[in-house]
């Protein structure tokens, strides 16, 4: 849901068409990780709210004594949050940038304001949960870098930044 040029989800031809697992499917994969001794879960993506059974996921990690953290964009995270936030043990936002035309260049989309929308949801109504900013650093941003990390301790909490590196052909960043 967004055109992030440092990732290569959305433009590796291997994604497309590839079908989503059900619910079913989801269980399975985690009841193979944790049999072979995975305790620590990172729900990522892309986009992990994409995946409609993305509550079932998370939930059956936790009840399998995982420690399950989500990264998300957060573009559509509201909508789910009341059934994933009680159940991770923290939660990372990708954010890059508090200027709306930086973020737009970097993303794609014009949603920064619901980023900074749940940031400041969770921090009202949840205010015990672990949310982490993760900001990767291109050229495009660095200049904005003291603002993130400004607004990350206004809000209480960490801000990581993740160095940009070139891993795929064709990367847009």
């Amino acid at each position: 849901n967004a055109r992030c040029g440092y990732c290569n989800v959305w433009q590796d031809p291997v994604f497309v068409g590839q079908p989503e697992l059900d619910a079913d499917g989801l269980r399975r994969c985690i009841d193979q990780l944790r049999a072979l001794g995975v305790t620590y879960l990172d729900v990522t993506g892309g986009e992990p709210t994409l995946h409609r059974q993305l509550a079932v996921a998370v939930q059956h990690a936790t009840d399998l004594g995982m420690t399950v953290d989500v990264t998300t964009n957060a573009i559509r995270f509201t909508p789910v949050m009341d059934a994933v936030v009680p159940y991770v043990a923290a939660l990372n936002i990708s954010l890059d940038t508090l200027s709306a035309q930086r973020y737009h260049a970097i993303r794609g989309t014009d949603t920064l304001h619901r980023t900074v929308a749940l940031v400041e949801r969770l921090r009202g109504e949840w205010p015990d949960v672990t949310v982490k900013l993760i900001t990767v650093v291109t050229r495009e941003n660095v200049a904005d870098l003291d603002e993130v990390v400004a607004f990350a301790q206004e809000h209480r909490m960490p801000v990581y930044l993740s160095p940009m590196f070139h891993y795929f052909v064709g990367q847009r960043s």
